[in-house]
């Protein structure tokens, strides 16, 4: 039976690893404002966070939907042509 920090990072670490990966693909690519920009480490560090917390998976999930709701409620970005 897993305690309830290794479920958390049993789920942490994966998810992290994901959000990073996407990020640091994504960065060099991204016209953002500095704001969107740090919205994924800051997830990653907060889901890092909840894994040591009572309630591990809860608190990553809903850190991921604050992610999503805040990439979907942004601006669209227009790009530019050179």
């Amino acid at each position: 039976m897993l305690t309830d920090t290794e479920a958390g990072l049993a789920l942490a670490v994966p998810v992290n690893v994901y959000l990073t990966v996407v990020w640091v693909l994504f960065l060099p690519h991204s016209s953002h404002a500095r704001t969107r920009r740090v919205e994924m480490p800051v997830a990653v560090v907060a889901i890092l966070a909840a894994a040591f917390t009572p309630e591990p998976v809860l608190l990553g999930g809903l850190v991921s939907v604050a992610l999503v709701a805040m990439s979907v409620a942004a601006p669209p970005v227009t790009a530019e042509m050179p």
